[in-house]
């Protein structure tokens, strides 16, 4: 695999931005302001259109870390979606979770890159114990990630997760509760009764 230079990446990202403004949706941004979600800078584009416009790019270790440290929304999810696994770390996983304000981006990083990562299933466990909402909603929703990629939990995280998951369903957080909830159904699914 090639690794691309800096010039290349500064390339890449300008011409992703440029993209992004094609696909600008001002109805969408709108909406997500008047539900709080609020990005420094914010296209509107949705996953699908992202996914597409990944296409045109390498999954690249330097590109992604350049999209990351971009202060907008769909860069930061373009990040996600091409960065390669192999090279990403549970160390950088809590960077950037650490810059995750907003369960829409938690979603694509929860989905496209958590699971796929070195360590993935111990890495949730510290998440989910975390006393900050959205890591621990990273935590559950990459586990529920890593349970749909097939990959076999050990037998002594069973109990660790089950009182992960009933500790978040009495809390009054929303949107632990909904992970939790996710995690509760997609276990069922695949191992039985919880």
């Amino acid at each position: 695999m090639e690794v691309m230079t800096k010039i290349e990446v500064e390339n890449s990202i300008n011409d992703i931005r440029q993209k992004l403004m094609l696909y600008m949706n001002g109805v969408t941004v709108e909406n997500m302001r008047k539900r709080g979600v609020v990005y420094r800078l914010n296209y509107g584009v949705s996953l699908p259109d992202l996914k597409k416009l990944v296409g045109d790019y390498p999954k690249d270790h330097e590109l992604s870390q350049g999209l990351w440290k971009q202060e907008c929304r769909e860069c930061k999810m373009m990040a996600a979606l091409l960065q390669p696994a192999d090279l990403f770390s549970p160390d950088l996983a809590d960077l950037w979770l650490e810059t995750i304000e907003y369960p829409d981006l938690a979603d694509v990083c929860c989905m496209a890159l958590f699971p796929f990562m070195r360590s993935a299933s111990e890495t949730v466990f510290r998440w989910m114990a975390s006393d900050v909402e959205i890591v621990r909603y990273c935590g559950f929703m990459t586990m529920a990630n890593l349970m749909h990629t097939g990959k076999v939990m050990e037998e002594r995280y069973f109990m660790e997760l089950k009182d992960q998951v009933t500790v978040a369903l009495k809390e009054d957080a929303v949107l632990l509760k909904q992970a939790a909830r996710t995690v509760k159904d997609v276990y069922e699914r695949i191992y039985g009764e919880f």
